[in-house]
C-alpha cells in the first residue's frame, strides 16, 4: 500500500517557483524560435522564398485562420 503525503508548505512553494521559472524559460525560447523563423504572433505565417524567387506564405503549424 502506498500512502500519499502532501508536501510541506515551504517545499510546495519552492516547487511552484521552479515550475514557473521553467515555464517562463520555455515561453522565452518559443518566442525566440518563432522570431528566428519569421513568425509573428500566435497565428502568424512563415514567409519563404521559393526556388524561382517568388515569396510564399505558409501557415505556421498549429496556427488558426
Amino acid at each position: 500500500m502506498v500512502e500519499i503525503v502532501p508536501a510541506l508548505p515551504e517545499e510546495a512553494d519552492a516547487l511552484r517557483v521552479r515550475q514557473l521559472a521553467a515555464i517562463q524559460r520555455f515561453l522565452e525560447a518559443v518566442a525566440v524560435n518563432r522570431k528566428a523563423a519569421g513568425v509573428s504572433g500566435l497565428t502568424g505565417s512563415v514567409k519563404r522564398q521559393t526556388k524561382t524567387g517568388q515569396q510564399s506564405r505558409k501557415r505556421a503549424q498549429g496556427g488558426k485562420r
